[in-house]
This record gives C-alpha cells, structure tokens and sequence, in this order.
C-alpha cells in the first residue's frame, strides 16, 4: 500500500471486518452445536443408565431365583443327613431322587483287562495276529 490509496486501504480494513465477522459466526455456531450435541448426550447418558439399571435388576432377579434354588437344595440335603423325611409340600416340589447304582451296568463293564488292550489281545485297533500276518 503506498501512502494516499485510500481505496486500497479501506477496502482490505472491510476484508477484515468481514474476517472478524466470520470468526464471530463460527465461535456462535460451534456454542450452538456443541450446546446441542451435549444436551443429546445427557439424553443418551441418561437412557443408558436407565438401560443398565433394567439389565441390573433382572440379573439380580435371577440370581435371587438361583439362590432360593441352591438354598432349598441345601435344606433337602441337611434334612436327607438327618433322616428327617421332608414335609408334604417338599414332596410336592420336588422330583423324587434318583437311585444310585452301586455297580456300574453291564455295557460299560470291559470284557477282557487292560491289559490285553496294550500287547494285542484281540481287543479293539489290535490288529489281529502278532506274527505280521495280514488277515484277508
């Protein structure tokens, strides 16, 4: 800029009004949206704690049924050691137990030892003979 272009001069002082203008505008229009977007965080803040609130009370409502369950396990089992028989309404409740073999059932019981199972006795994946000889 030379001296005496007042033209010149007054034009880049607008220039920088308009600059400071669109500075001023952008400074309002992220307060406007960050004010927003906080507010929809709140919200999003608060339905998830809401959530989780509903999530925590069923698992607390679960584990409180799993806990009558274990704790009326426990009142059988203290009665069956003290050869009280339960109350009628326990029959009731409850499925009679299971009887327990003393004796495994036959299909499970080995036909032969171990030990035929190691040094080839005829039992299963043995082979055959022990001399080499394939069987056809």
């Amino acid at each position: 800029m030379h001296r005496g272009d007042r033209a010149s001069m007054n034009y880049w002082l607008r220039m920088r009004v308009a600059a400071q203008g669109l500075t001023v505008a952008a400074v309002v229009a992220g307060s406007y949206f960050y004010g927003w977007s906080a507010t929809s965080k709140e919200k999003n803040k608060a339905t998830t704690e809401q959530r989780m609130k509903l999530d925590n009370d069923k698992e607390r409502e679960r584990f409180d049924q799993r806990m009558r369950e274990a704790e009326e396990m426990h009142r059988q089992d203290e009665a069956l050691k003290a050869h009280v028989p339960p109350s009628s309404a326990d029959l009731k409740a409850t499925p009679p137990p299971v009887s327990l073999r003393s004796e495994p059932p036959a299909s499970l019981t080995p036909s032969k030892s171990w030990t035929s199972w190691i040094w080839g006795g005829g039992g299963r994946g043995s082979g055959g003979s022990s001399d080499g000889e394939k069987k056809v």
